[in-house]
């Protein structure tokens, strides 16, 4: 297989430099704050790092994740980290690519996440309105009083005032995604009756405050620009409120730049609205923007919410919709966005496909943010220190199995100068991600396996699809190194001698044979991952019958919110029925399913003319057992090492082609 790779046109607008306060930006791609986990609270070298790489690849602007302006607020408090040096140190790195550092300065209010170990302690709002913390219990804020709004006015301007005395280029205000501002905003939050609730413009009084205060600390010394919502208000009355509550302040006169953005941290699906995965559409704040650019022309106006590549970029931007957009997920997965774009090589960026497994989900449980295809994502720190190639000499590298795995270890390999032959006993590479990619919502998968063959292509790699490896093979091949990327077995449950007589397919069974499945159909999941869930869909959407039953305590119970929640919705209302904590099993010589709470079993019913099962599937490692007992230098990766995720997959592929000549790289492969 071979692919042309063609030269991208350079676009105009995006690359146009751009005025925002007494800066001139270089371009209008803004690596927009995000969590990272990275730093326990302070930016440490692996945050550093993670910064810098963004400003690196061509981002005009890198803004830190949200830092405290109040004590205990936040992970990151602004005042230590200004004090240390942090800051200093910080802007130095990104400004030593041509970026700007932006601060974005923060309070939660209600969404401060407390953790274990200060779970007693009371969490303050606008108004006393109770909210479901994100993944925890029901909260009742504190009303804050009047002096304690005073207090946190000041918190905001001394913030700044700290930010202003280091080397930081300017500071973003948080007056979005649910947070203490926003609360303040809300009519949904604030219920007060004094100067700073009823009336829109009492509820826009502590922004203006903060804004006012703030300018009164530190004048024009830095860019000061603040993120918004527009859409959180569900009726059309409460947003064309709030939108005028956001053109009153960007008439102030006291910011330099608004950011639009969505959702909030107070429920999972105000999290799913924020970080919206593949389902949602491009650019799906497009339109609030384009209202807040018509109202304030003068005002430079971000946009915020998958904007996935350049070209939408410089579309949006040429339409008069925005000025300038911010990206987080899609510089997670390829830093050189920008870079590639401007010097016309788009084709070579690793697109952001939304499923948020390396990301949001890890961040969301407090892990290092890493991406399903970027393996040195938050590892920056420690790929700066394997940059040069590890080989001097050029081997020949036989990589078995073009999954997720294998297309990471051959990629590096060849990177490295290696000759490397890929084999796939399928037709086409991608492994279980070109079955899915059929799947509703799921298309983008096809993007990256896309973008790994153009790769491969241009590193020169030689494909041999539609090929089943044997020893004999391997032998005649004359590999100096052989990685097993083979991929996981799935299981099945056994139909027994009695009751149920319709057809049982596993998971990519059903996916291969989608048209022809007859009748109604049971979905089983044991798994919790995304691929019951898909099939349940697309079946669902061929007009079937379908139920989804479970063993665990919710479908998708594997799943972050950003991406359980969207997908049960649009399986709900194709009118698929759940069933969890329930388990499909031979019980008494027949199929039967458990009641787990009651322990009671019924018969499967025979209204099912299909039972598609995904269960915990098992590592196809027969041929990597057979090559090592054999003596050739093999390396297993990925589910063919133990079934886990996409990320833990493409990282060790990642690893074994680094390990040529320094095997303590990856230790126990």
């Amino acid at each position: 297989m071979s692919e042309i790779i063609v030269k991208t046109p350079v676009f105009e607008a995006v690359f146009q430099p751009l005025r925002v306060g007494h800066l001139l930006l270089r371009n209008r791609i803004i690596n927009s704050g995000h969590g990272t986990s990275l730093g326990p609270g302070t930016h440490n070298e692996d945050l550093l790092a993670y910064e810098a790489r963004r400003a690196e690849g061509g981002a005009a602007v890198v803004i830190t994740q949200a830092n405290a302006v109040s004590a205990g607020c936040g992970d990151f408090y602004v005042h230590d980290e200004a004090r240390d040096g942090k800051y200093d140190r910080l802007a130095s790195r990104i400004q030593a690519h041509g970026a700007y550092c932006f601060v974005q300065l923060n309070h939660p209010g209600r969404q401060a996440f407390l953790g274990p170990n200060r779970s007693d302690e009371i969490l303050f709002s606008a108004s006393a309105i109770p909210q479901h913390e994100y993944g925890g219990a029901v909260r009742v804020p504190l009303a804050l009083d009047e002096a304690q709004i005073e207090q946190i006015i000041d918190d905001f301007a001394a913030a700044a005032e700290a930010v202003a005395q280091t080397k930081v280029d300017g500071i973003e205000l948080h007056f979005g995604h649910g947070n203490l501002v926003q609360q303040f905003l809300s009519p949904e939050t604030n219920v007060r009756e004094d100067r700073w609730g009823g009336s829109a413009e009492n509820r826009s009084r502590f922004a203006l405050a903060i804004l006012e205060r703030i300018r009164a600390r530190i004048g024009t010394r830095l860019v000061v620009g603040a993120r918004v919502n527009l859409e959180l208000a569900p009726q059309a009355e409460e947003r064309a409120e709030l939108t005028g509550q956001i053109v009153a302040l960007g008439n102030s006169g006291l910011l330099d730049y608004l950011s639009v953005s969505g959702g909030n941290f107070s429920s999972g699906w105000g999290v799913a609205t924020n970080l919206p995965d593949a389902s949602f559409p491009p650019a799906l704040w497009q339109q609030a923007a384009a209202t807040l650019k018509r109202q304030l022309p003068h005002l430079p106006i971000w946009l915020a919410g998958r904007v996935l590549n350049v070209a939408l970029a410089d579309r949006l931007i040429a339409e008069g919709v925005c000025d300038a957009v911010t990206m987080a997920r899609e510089l997670v997965a390829d830093p050189d966005l920008p870079r590639n774009a401007q010097q016309g090589a788009s084709d070579r960026t690793r697109p952001c496909v939304g499923i948020q497994s390396g990301c949001w989900q890890r961040v969301a449980d407090g892990k290092p943010i890493h991406c399903a295809f970027n393996p040195v994502a938050g590892r920056e720190a420690e790929a700066a220190r394997w940059h040069a190639p590890i080989n001097e000499k050029a081997l020949k590298v036989v990589v078995v199995g073009a999954g997720p795995a294998g297309l990471e270890a051959a990629r590096n390999a060849a990177l490295q100068g290696h000759q490397v032959v890929l084999y796939d006993r399928a037709s086409r590479p991608g492994g279980q991600l070109a079955l899915i990619e059929q799947v509703p919502h799921r298309q983008d998968l096809r993007n990256i396996i896309d973008w790994y063959v153009r790769e491969l292509t241009h590193s020169g790699a030689e494909f041999r699809f539609g090929e089943e490896v044997t020893l004999d093979k391997l032998r005649a091949a004359t590999a100096d190194r052989v990685i097993i990327a083979t991929g996981s077995q799935e299981t099945a449950v056994s139909k027994g001698n009695a009751g149920f007589s319709g057809e049982i397919l596993t998971v990519n069974q059903a996916l291969q044979h989608a048209a022809s499945v007859p009748g109604s159909v049971m979905v089983y999941d044991e798994w919790g991952g995304r691929a019951a869930l898909s099939v349940a869909e697309l079946l669902a959407q061929q007009g079937h019958q379908v139920e989804f039953v479970t063993s665990l305590k919710w479908a998708g119970q594997g799943l972050n919110d950003t991406v359980r929640l969207p997908a049960v919705s649009r399986l709900a209302k194709l009118g698929v029925l759940f069933q969890a904590e329930h388990r499909v099993a031979l019980h008494q010589g027949s199929l039967q399913v458990q009641n787990q709470l009651s322990g009671s079993w019924i018969p499967l019913s025979g209204s099912f003319a299909m039972l598609v099962t995904s269960l915990i599937p098992a590592g196809n490692n027969a041929l990597y057992l057979a090559a090592k007992q054999a003596g050739f230098s093999v390396q297993l990766v990925g589910d063919a090492r133990a079934p886990r995720g996409l990320t833990e997959a493409t990282r060790e592929g990642y690893l074994a082609a680094r390990s040529f000549g320094n095997v303590s790289l990856i230790p126990a492969l």
